[in-house]
């Protein structure tokens, strides 16, 4: 909700400007003998925003403050001059970002409180990167806010356009720094400078080095599939049936069910029962607890 509240308080000051600027003061709105002048606080709007970066930056300033007086974890990020350049780095593109996680997750708690479909979409296991035009398309929106606040700001009164830099600033560049920020040859080239990495990248872990022994040996072997799987390890099927819970039947007809215990009944091997399920059919099986435990009596009979 602080994404939301955040951007209301742009969008108000923002208008407040616009309303300032086209809109004659009154200075006798009420039958007085002393007008009322507008009044803007300066003395406190600073105060807010010195508020609002110590807010943001002491936990940043803290945790290098920590790494600096511990030498040790000091030198685990590279040493004192690449610490602090990470952490300068990381605030830089902590402000780029801001507005942009600002928007995303004021469509995000709009679309939920209205009832609509936030969207989550699944994750990239991949590199993580992507076109620049689709970058551009990703970002269109933010890009249109950015370069329309930035242009009324700017309109409006040139210290309010510097005022507002820096989030428009990031809006306006979403779309290059969306673009930048999932390149793996960007990754690579602050890692090989040192900035932004750390201990177990300079390092890796035992408990890593033994993952990466271990699938290298060939007691890790691949299946073709998780049925095969199930019909030929013993081991992995015990552990499987562990993770489902025994859901008691509430009487409805589970038709995808049906169809796959008629279909483990007829199967002759592994590779006919595959090409007999359907997807659902087949997550009914792999599902249901009854069917599981019937797996080990249908590899023998079949055996």
């Amino acid at each position: 909700m602080s994404a939301l509240f955040w951007f209301l308080l742009l969008t108000v000051g923002l208008m407040l400007a616009v309303q300032a600027s086209f809109t004659r003061p009154e200075y006798f709105a009420r039958p007085s003998l002393f007008p009322t002048w507008p009044v803007f606080d300066s003395v406190r709007a600073v105060q807010l925003f010195i508020l609002s970066m110590g807010i943001v930056l002491a936990p940043k300033i803290l945790a290098w403050a920590s790494a600096m007086i511990n030498l040790r974890r000091c030198f685990r990020y590279g040493g004192p001059i690449l610490l602090t350049l990470s952490v300068l780095t990381e605030v830089l593109l902590s402000a780029l970002y801001a507005p942009i996680m600002m928007m995303a997750q004021t469509r995000i708690v709009w679309e939920v409180i209205t009832g609509g479909d936030s969207g989550w979409q699944p994750q990239r296991r991949g590199d993580g990167s992507i076109g620049f035009i689709t970058a551009l398309k990703a970002h269109r929106w933010h890009t249109v806010v950015g370069f329309a606040a930035s242009g009324v700001a700017f309109y409006l009164h040139k210290d309010l356009f510097l005022w507002l830099l820096p989030v428009t600033g990031g809006l306006m560049l979403s779309a290059p720094l969306s673009w930048l920020s999932g390149r793996a040859d960007v990754g690579l080239a602050l890692r090989w400078l040192g900035i932004l990495r750390t201990p177990e990248e300079k390092r890796r872990p035992p408990i890593l080095d033994g993952v990466i022994k271990r699938l290298d040996t060939p007691t890790v072997r691949e299946v073709a599939s998780p049925l095969a799987a199930l019909a030929a390890e013993d081991e992995f099927r015990d552990w499987h049936r562990a993770q489902l819970a025994d859901v008691k039947s509430n009487g409805e007809f589970d038709a995808h069910l049906v169809l796959a215990r008629a279909k483990l009944e007829r199967a002759k091997t592994v590779s006919e029962l595959e090409r007999w399920l359907s997807d659902k059919e087949a997550m009914a099986l792999l599902n249901s607890t009854n069917l599981v435990d019937a797996v080990p009596g249908w590899v023998k009979a079949h055996a």
